[in-house]
């Protein structure tokens, strides 16, 4: 029994991809007895001319066109997010200080080393001197060792709780909108 690609009846067509060289469909076996099959352009094993039933496929007024599949963020897309929310910083403020600090994840080695520092000018009783910080948009702030420590304490915190909202993110499907703020509040 020869098979002629030319008049094998087809119906509901879809691209399975941009080239139009495969698509699912329906062929006809026998009246009313559909089959859906894969339409593969590089078929080898096919008993017919695949090249003719693909241009009559690809042809078709009815072929819904391919379209690409939105893949769904992964842990390492939300693990981006979170380290260019790292990188970017925020502003932090700190009591009895008029102006925000903006501190990063960059910051933070130098700003334990000067935290652990004034720890120990405090313990020492030095606790009323002073030290210029230079946060991350180059601006110079003047902070006693006590506010060094809380500024310290509160970047630790805002970086914690960056890694926290990563970690929710991750724990069950992830949204497609997840690097939206809303997912990142502090």
């Amino acid at each position: 029994m020869s098979i002629d690609p030319a008049t094998i009846p087809f119906r509901n067509p879809v691209a399975l991809n941009s080239g139009n060289t495969r698509f699912s469909i329906e062929i006809e076996l026998s009246e009313d007895n559909w089959l859906r099959f894969t339409l593969d352009a590089d078929d080898e094993a096919a008993r017919f001319d695949v090249a003719v039933l693909v241009a009559r496929v690809a042809a078709s007024s009815e072929l819904s066109p391919y379209v690409p599949a939105d893949p769904s963020p992964t842990n390492q897309d939300v693990n981006r997010e979170r380290d260019r929310r790292l990188a970017l910083g925020q502003a932090l403020s700190i009591s009895g200080y008029p102006q925000t600090i903006h501190v990063n994840w960059a910051d933070q080695p130098n700003l334990t080393s000067v935290a652990v520092a004034a720890q120990a000018q405090i313990s020492q009783g030095n606790g009323a001197q002073t030290i210029t910080w230079r946060d991350n948009e180059n601006v110079e702030h003047v902070l006693t060792y006590a506010q060094v420590l809380e500024l310290h304490l509160v970047a630790t915190a805002a970086t914690s709780a960056i890694y926290q909202f990563s970690w929710i993110l991750k724990q069950g499907t992830i949204p497609a909108n997840y690097a939206d703020d809303s997912y990142w509040q502090t």
